[in-house]
Protein backbone atom coordinates (compact mmCIF):
# COMPACT_ATOMS: atom_id res chain seq x y z
CA UNK A 1 0.00 0.00 0.00
CA UNK A 2 2.77 2.26 0.44
CA UNK A 3 4.28 1.62 -2.40
CA UNK A 4 0.86 2.51 -4.00
CA UNK A 5 0.98 5.67 -2.40
CA UNK A 6 4.52 6.38 -3.72
CA UNK A 7 3.66 5.62 -7.48
CA UNK A 8 0.30 7.80 -6.65
CA UNK A 9 2.08 10.73 -5.46
CA UNK A 10 5.05 10.68 -8.41
CA UNK A 11 2.30 10.62 -11.16
CA UNK A 12 0.79 13.33 -9.14
CA UNK A 13 4.18 15.49 -9.76
CA UNK A 14 4.93 14.50 -12.75
CA UNK A 15 1.33 15.30 -14.06
CA UNK A 16 1.69 18.99 -11.51
CA UNK A 17 5.16 19.76 -13.02
CA UNK A 18 3.67 18.53 -17.03
CA UNK A 19 1.02 21.27 -16.71
CA UNK A 20 3.38 23.68 -15.07
CA UNK A 21 5.47 22.92 -18.16
CA UNK A 22 2.52 23.30 -20.43
CA UNK A 23 1.23 26.07 -18.67
CA UNK A 24 4.59 27.69 -19.40
CA UNK A 25 4.32 26.84 -23.12
CA UNK A 26 1.19 28.55 -23.71
CA UNK A 27 2.32 31.54 -21.56
CA UNK A 28 5.51 31.92 -23.39
CA UNK A 29 3.33 31.41 -27.07
CA UNK A 30 1.42 33.89 -26.00
CA UNK A 31 3.80 36.71 -25.44
CA UNK A 32 5.49 35.86 -28.69
CA UNK A 33 2.10 36.28 -30.38
CA UNK A 34 1.22 39.74 -28.65
CA UNK A 35 5.05 39.91 -29.78
CA UNK A 36 4.36 39.59 -33.24
CA UNK A 37 0.88 41.11 -33.61
CA UNK A 38 2.63 44.01 -31.72
CA UNK A 39 5.36 43.97 -34.79
CA UNK A 40 2.88 44.15 -37.43
CA UNK A 41 0.87 46.86 -36.26
CA UNK A 42 3.87 48.82 -35.74
CA UNK A 43 4.54 47.78 -39.31
CA UNK A 44 1.36 48.35 -40.45
CA UNK A 45 1.93 52.35 -39.16
CA UNK A 46 5.09 52.94 -40.59
CA UNK A 47 4.33 51.99 -43.95
CA UNK A 48 0.73 54.11 -43.82
CA UNK A 49 2.90 56.72 -42.98
CA UNK A 50 5.70 56.12 -45.59
CA UNK A 51 2.98 55.88 -48.26
CA UNK A 52 1.61 59.60 -47.34
CA UNK A 53 4.76 60.90 -46.97
CA UNK A 54 5.59 59.38 -50.50
CA UNK A 55 6.25 56.06 -52.88
CA UNK A 56 7.87 53.60 -50.78
CA UNK A 57 11.25 52.40 -52.54
CA UNK A 58 11.98 49.84 -50.64
CA UNK A 59 10.56 46.22 -50.34
CA UNK A 60 7.93 45.65 -48.34
CA UNK A 61 8.98 44.26 -44.74
CA UNK A 62 7.37 41.33 -43.41
CA UNK A 63 7.03 40.79 -39.32
CA UNK A 64 7.67 37.23 -38.23
CA UNK A 65 11.37 37.98 -39.68
CA UNK A 66 10.12 37.12 -43.15
CA UNK A 67 11.27 39.52 -46.35
CA UNK A 68 9.20 40.30 -49.48
CA UNK A 69 10.87 38.99 -52.54
CA UNK A 70 7.88 39.77 -54.71
CA UNK A 71 9.13 41.38 -58.05
CA UNK A 72 7.03 43.45 -60.17
CA UNK A 73 5.24 41.98 -63.24
CA UNK A 74 6.09 42.86 -66.33
CA UNK A 75 4.51 45.47 -69.00
CA UNK A 76 3.40 42.51 -71.48
CA UNK A 77 1.75 39.99 -68.56
CA UNK A 78 0.14 42.53 -65.94
CA UNK A 79 -1.15 45.36 -68.73
CA UNK A 80 -3.94 42.29 -70.13
CA UNK A 81 -4.89 41.91 -66.37
CA UNK A 82 -5.11 44.86 -64.79
CA UNK A 83 -7.14 45.98 -68.35
CA UNK A 84 -9.72 42.99 -68.33
CA UNK A 85 -9.99 43.23 -64.42
CA UNK A 86 -10.87 47.78 -64.70
CA UNK A 87 -13.08 46.39 -68.27
CA UNK A 88 -15.21 44.17 -65.73
CA UNK A 89 -15.95 46.24 -63.73
CA UNK A 90 -16.96 48.78 -66.05
CA UNK A 91 -19.48 46.22 -67.49
CA UNK A 92 -21.13 45.73 -64.16
CA UNK A 93 -21.83 49.02 -63.85
CA UNK A 94 -22.92 50.04 -67.36
CA UNK A 95 -24.32 53.76 -66.00
CA UNK A 96 -20.80 54.94 -65.73
CA UNK A 97 -20.25 54.76 -69.57
CA UNK A 98 -23.64 55.92 -70.17
CA UNK A 99 -23.12 59.01 -67.91
CA UNK A 100 -19.80 60.10 -69.71
CA UNK A 101 -21.48 59.85 -73.48
CA UNK A 102 -24.79 61.70 -71.85
CA UNK A 103 -22.74 64.62 -70.06
CA UNK A 104 -21.67 65.15 -73.27
CA UNK A 105 -24.34 65.17 -75.49
CA UNK A 106 -26.50 67.55 -72.78
CA UNK A 107 -24.28 69.76 -73.22
CA UNK A 108 -24.71 69.76 -77.49
CA UNK A 109 -28.52 70.12 -76.74
CA UNK A 110 -28.30 73.00 -74.66
CA UNK A 111 -25.61 74.65 -77.67
CA UNK A 112 -28.40 73.52 -79.96
CA UNK A 113 -31.21 75.39 -78.24
CA UNK A 114 -29.05 77.96 -77.51
CA UNK A 115 -27.35 78.62 -81.09
CA UNK A 116 -30.14 77.07 -83.29
CA UNK A 117 -31.28 79.23 -86.23
CA UNK A 118 -29.29 82.10 -84.73
CA UNK A 119 -26.10 81.72 -87.16
CA UNK A 120 -26.76 83.14 -90.98
CA UNK A 121 -23.67 82.74 -93.10
CA UNK A 122 -24.41 85.31 -95.30
CA UNK A 123 -24.78 88.11 -92.04
CA UNK A 124 -22.82 90.29 -90.31
CA UNK A 125 -25.42 90.48 -87.13
CA UNK A 126 -24.58 86.71 -86.48
CA UNK A 127 -20.56 87.56 -85.84
CA UNK A 128 -21.08 87.86 -82.34
CA UNK A 129 -23.05 84.56 -81.67
CA UNK A 130 -20.11 82.87 -84.15
CA UNK A 131 -17.66 83.82 -81.68
CA UNK A 132 -19.97 82.71 -78.56
CA UNK A 133 -20.18 79.15 -80.12
CA UNK A 134 -16.99 79.06 -80.57
CA UNK A 135 -16.47 79.72 -77.17
CA UNK A 136 -18.33 77.07 -76.09
CA UNK A 137 -16.12 74.21 -76.45
CA UNK A 138 -13.81 75.47 -73.72
CA UNK A 139 -16.48 74.65 -71.06
CA UNK A 140 -15.33 70.86 -71.95
CA UNK A 141 -12.63 71.22 -69.31
CA UNK A 142 -15.00 70.90 -66.73
CA UNK A 143 -17.33 68.03 -68.21
CA UNK A 144 -13.52 66.17 -68.30
CA UNK A 145 -12.48 67.21 -65.08
CA UNK A 146 -15.87 66.19 -63.46
CA UNK A 147 -15.25 62.84 -64.84
CA UNK A 148 -11.99 62.22 -63.34
CA UNK A 149 -13.31 63.44 -60.02
CA UNK A 150 -16.25 60.87 -60.48
CA UNK A 151 -14.26 57.56 -61.28
CA UNK A 152 -10.83 58.00 -61.15
CA UNK A 153 -10.05 58.38 -56.78
CA UNK A 154 -11.52 55.06 -57.11
CA UNK A 155 -9.16 53.71 -60.00
CA UNK A 156 -6.24 55.03 -57.75
CA UNK A 157 -7.17 53.20 -54.53
CA UNK A 158 -6.64 50.11 -56.18
CA UNK A 159 -3.90 50.67 -57.44
CA UNK A 160 -2.14 51.96 -54.31
CA UNK A 161 -3.18 48.69 -52.80
CA UNK A 162 -1.55 47.03 -55.64
CA UNK A 163 1.21 48.95 -55.56
CA UNK A 164 2.34 48.32 -51.96
CA UNK A 165 2.23 44.67 -53.24
CA UNK A 166 4.72 45.22 -55.77
CA UNK A 167 2.30 43.56 -58.35
CA UNK A 168 2.77 45.66 -61.36
CA UNK A 169 4.18 49.29 -61.95
CA UNK A 170 2.69 53.10 -62.96
CA UNK A 171 2.96 52.67 -66.35
CA UNK A 172 0.59 49.46 -66.16
CA UNK A 173 -1.82 51.85 -64.04
CA UNK A 174 -1.74 54.33 -66.55
CA UNK A 175 -2.19 53.10 -69.83
CA UNK A 176 -4.95 50.54 -68.81
CA UNK A 177 -7.04 53.68 -67.52
CA UNK A 178 -6.17 55.74 -70.51
CA UNK A 179 -7.19 52.47 -72.46
CA UNK A 180 -10.31 52.13 -70.70
CA UNK A 181 -11.39 56.33 -70.80
CA UNK A 182 -10.77 56.56 -74.90
CA UNK A 183 -13.68 54.62 -76.22
CA UNK A 184 -15.90 56.60 -74.17
CA UNK A 185 -14.00 60.32 -74.84
CA UNK A 186 -13.94 59.17 -78.71
CA UNK A 187 -17.84 58.36 -78.63
CA UNK A 188 -18.89 61.37 -76.65
CA UNK A 189 -17.00 63.87 -79.05
CA UNK A 190 -18.11 62.72 -82.38
CA UNK A 191 -22.28 63.33 -80.92
CA UNK A 192 -20.75 66.02 -79.81
CA UNK A 193 -19.97 67.24 -83.06
CA UNK A 194 -22.52 66.19 -84.96
CA UNK A 195 -24.47 68.75 -82.62
CA UNK A 196 -22.51 71.86 -82.33
CA UNK A 197 -20.75 71.71 -85.12
CA UNK A 198 -23.20 70.24 -87.87
CA UNK A 199 -26.61 70.90 -86.48
CA UNK A 200 -26.35 74.38 -85.46
CA UNK A 201 -24.98 75.48 -88.60
CA UNK A 202 -21.28 75.88 -88.71
CA UNK A 203 -18.95 76.29 -91.80
CA UNK A 204 -18.41 72.10 -92.17
CA UNK A 205 -17.57 69.59 -94.35
CA UNK A 206 -15.81 66.27 -93.68
CA UNK A 207 -12.15 67.50 -92.91
CA UNK A 208 -13.76 70.02 -90.79
CA UNK A 209 -16.27 67.94 -88.76
CA UNK A 210 -13.35 65.60 -87.78
CA UNK A 211 -11.20 68.42 -86.86
CA UNK A 212 -13.71 69.72 -84.61
CA UNK A 213 -14.00 66.19 -83.29
CA UNK A 214 -10.26 66.10 -82.50
CA UNK A 215 -10.23 69.51 -80.83
CA UNK A 216 -13.53 68.22 -78.30
CA UNK A 217 -11.27 65.17 -77.88
CA UNK A 218 -8.04 67.25 -76.69
CA UNK A 219 -10.17 69.45 -74.42
CA UNK A 220 -11.82 66.62 -72.69
CA UNK A 221 -8.93 64.54 -72.19
CA UNK A 222 -6.84 67.87 -70.92
CA UNK A 223 -9.39 68.05 -68.31
CA UNK A 224 -9.05 64.28 -67.34
CA UNK A 225 -5.20 65.22 -67.04
CA UNK A 226 -5.29 67.92 -65.45
CA UNK A 227 -7.39 66.06 -62.30
CA UNK A 228 -5.40 63.16 -62.57
CA UNK A 229 -2.51 65.30 -61.56
CA UNK A 230 -4.35 67.78 -58.98
CA UNK A 231 -6.02 64.25 -57.61
CA UNK A 232 -3.17 62.38 -57.46
CA UNK A 233 -1.01 65.45 -56.03
CA UNK A 234 -3.45 66.42 -53.17
CA UNK A 235 -5.72 64.30 -51.05
CA UNK A 236 -8.27 66.63 -50.00
CA UNK A 237 -10.97 66.42 -52.52
CA UNK A 238 -12.25 70.25 -52.00
CA UNK A 239 -9.32 71.75 -51.70
CA UNK A 240 -8.24 69.68 -55.47
CA UNK A 241 -11.32 70.89 -57.25
CA UNK A 242 -11.02 74.08 -55.76
CA UNK A 243 -7.73 74.94 -57.28
CA UNK A 244 -8.42 72.88 -60.46
CA UNK A 245 -11.37 75.00 -61.16
CA UNK A 246 -9.20 78.40 -60.91
CA UNK A 247 -6.61 77.18 -63.24
CA UNK A 248 -8.74 75.58 -65.86
CA UNK A 249 -11.27 79.24 -65.35
CA UNK A 250 -7.72 80.91 -66.12
CA UNK A 251 -6.98 79.12 -69.49
CA UNK A 252 -10.35 79.55 -70.66
CA UNK A 253 -10.34 83.06 -70.38
CA UNK A 254 -7.13 83.40 -72.29
CA UNK A 255 -8.22 81.21 -75.04
CA UNK A 256 -8.16 84.43 -77.36
CA UNK A 257 -11.54 84.82 -78.08
CA UNK A 258 -12.10 87.13 -75.25
CA UNK A 259 -9.10 88.99 -75.08
CA UNK A 260 -7.16 89.78 -78.30
CA UNK A 261 -4.35 91.65 -76.37
CA UNK A 262 -2.84 89.85 -73.08
CA UNK A 263 0.59 91.12 -71.41
CA UNK A 264 3.30 89.34 -72.38
CA UNK A 265 3.55 87.08 -69.41
CA UNK A 266 0.40 85.92 -69.86
CA UNK A 267 0.67 85.43 -73.43
CA UNK A 268 3.39 82.92 -72.41
CA UNK A 269 2.04 80.96 -70.35
CA UNK A 270 -0.62 80.71 -72.73
CA UNK A 271 1.43 78.31 -74.74
CA UNK A 272 0.69 75.50 -72.50
CA UNK A 273 -3.15 75.62 -72.71
CA UNK A 274 -4.67 73.44 -74.84
CA UNK A 275 -7.73 75.99 -75.50
CA UNK A 276 -5.45 78.69 -77.27
CA UNK A 277 -4.93 76.05 -79.68
CA UNK A 278 -8.36 74.77 -80.19
CA UNK A 279 -9.89 78.08 -80.45
CA UNK A 280 -7.36 79.03 -83.13
CA UNK A 281 -8.38 76.20 -85.05
CA UNK A 282 -11.49 76.03 -84.65
CA UNK A 283 -11.65 80.01 -85.57
CA UNK A 284 -10.08 79.56 -88.70
CA UNK A 285 -12.36 76.93 -90.23
CA UNK A 286 -15.22 78.98 -89.59
CA UNK A 287 -14.07 81.85 -91.09
CA UNK A 288 -11.52 81.55 -93.23
CA UNK A 289 -12.36 82.67 -96.58
CA UNK A 290 -16.01 83.86 -95.73
CA UNK A 291 -17.36 86.36 -96.80
CA UNK A 292 -20.21 88.39 -94.74
CA UNK A 293 -22.32 90.90 -96.25
CA UNK A 294 -25.48 92.92 -95.02
CA UNK A 295 -29.12 90.82 -95.09
CA UNK A 296 -31.91 92.72 -96.99
CA UNK A 297 -34.10 94.65 -94.61
CA UNK A 298 -36.92 92.99 -95.99
CA UNK A 299 -35.43 89.89 -95.88
CA UNK A 300 -38.10 87.10 -94.16
CA UNK A 301 -35.41 84.91 -92.68
CA UNK A 302 -34.24 88.60 -90.55
CA UNK A 303 -38.00 89.62 -90.16
CA UNK A 304 -37.53 87.80 -86.86
CA UNK A 305 -33.97 88.73 -85.70
CA UNK A 306 -33.78 92.24 -86.56
CA UNK A 307 -36.24 94.79 -87.43
CA UNK A 308 -33.47 97.51 -88.77
CA UNK A 309 -29.91 97.02 -90.18
CA UNK A 310 -27.64 100.44 -89.98
CA UNK A 311 -24.37 101.29 -90.55
CA UNK A 312 -24.07 97.74 -91.36
CA UNK A 313 -20.58 96.68 -93.58
CA UNK A 314 -19.74 93.63 -95.57
CA UNK A 315 -16.06 92.22 -93.75
CA UNK A 316 -14.63 89.11 -94.59
CA UNK A 317 -13.68 86.51 -92.40
CA UNK A 318 -9.68 87.08 -92.93
CA UNK A 319 -10.30 90.10 -91.07
CA UNK A 320 -11.76 88.63 -88.06
CA UNK A 321 -9.08 86.34 -88.01
CA UNK A 322 -6.44 89.46 -88.35
CA UNK A 323 -8.11 90.92 -85.56
CA UNK A 324 -8.19 88.28 -83.04
CA UNK A 325 -4.55 87.40 -84.24
CA UNK A 326 -5.45 83.92 -85.69
CA UNK A 327 -4.41 84.56 -89.08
Amino acid sequence: NDNDIDIDNDRNNDNSGGSKEIEGDVITTSVIKSENVYKYESKMIENETRRNEGPIENDFEYPFGLMSIRRKAPFSRAFPIVLRRSFTNSRRQPVIFVFRVLQMIGVGIVIVLFYYNAIDHNATYALQNRIGLLYQPSSLLFVGMLDCIAFYPQELRTFENDFLDKAYSVEVFFFSYMALELPSVILSALLFGLLANVAVGMTTNGSIYFVFCFCILALVSAGQSIGIIFLTLVRTSGLGVSIMSLILSFFCIMCGLFSADMPAVLDYVNYVSVVRYTARITSINEFQGQIYTCPPLSSPSSSSIITEVTNCFPFTGDSVLETFGFE
